[in-house]
């Protein structure tokens, strides 16, 4: 191991492939880790990114494709980013701090339509906690059914108490169709 790369690793990889590429110091890259000759060096942490600037997700460049559940294509979506909760299972606050940022709506309509055109027939939401913040969960909800993407099937990782507080979502989630 050579590099490690803390937290939201989008711009700090970028750096690092060009600083391999030039030749560059690693020295000024926020969110590296690297080792050097007398140890190894852990270099400032980055500043979270500013969600609605990140570019979607290039999936033409993947090595891997054809990834599937049970027999249907699948990929990976993220609504949002972060929990502030501590849970002593969990290690995304080592990413994020106690922070939660949702994606703008708009962005994740482009994104499911994405992985849509792909040939994506079921779509994992693969936020830390979906059901924090319960008002960004329904209007993602309904998103998927205005904008007809819920001829897809989605899965997701909820909280009990956010459906037991919020029965009503059930019903949301039923018509975006999500499933599981």
């Amino acid at each position: 191991l050579d590099f490690l790369i803390r937290g939201e690793g989008e711009a700090t990889l970028l750096e690092l492939v060009d600083a391999l590429q030039t030749g560059r110091s690693f020295d000024a890259i926020a969110g590296l880790s690297f080792r050097h000759p007398d140890g190894w060096r852990h270099n400032p942490d980055r500043p979270l990114l500013d969600l609605a600037s990140l570019r979607l997700p290039n999936r033409g460049a993947r090595v891997c494709t054809g990834f599937q559940y049970y027999g249907v294509p699948m990929d990976v979506v993220e609504t949002s980013r972060g929990c502030p909760f501590n849970c002593k299972f969990c290690s995304i606050t080592h990413m994020y701090g106690h922070s939660f940022r949702p994606f703008p709506i708009d962005r994740i309509v482009a994104d499911l339509r994405d992985v849509r055109a792909r040939g994506t027939r079921a779509v994992f939401l693969a936020d830390d906690n979906i059901t924090y913040d319960i008002a960004h969960f329904r209007r993602v909800c309904q998103a998927i059914e205005d904008h007809g993407l819920n001829d897809l099937t989605y899965s997701v990782q909820t909280t009990a108490a956010g459906l037991a507080q919020n029965p009503d979502l059930v019903a949301a989630m039923d018509r975006a169709n999500i499933r599981s």
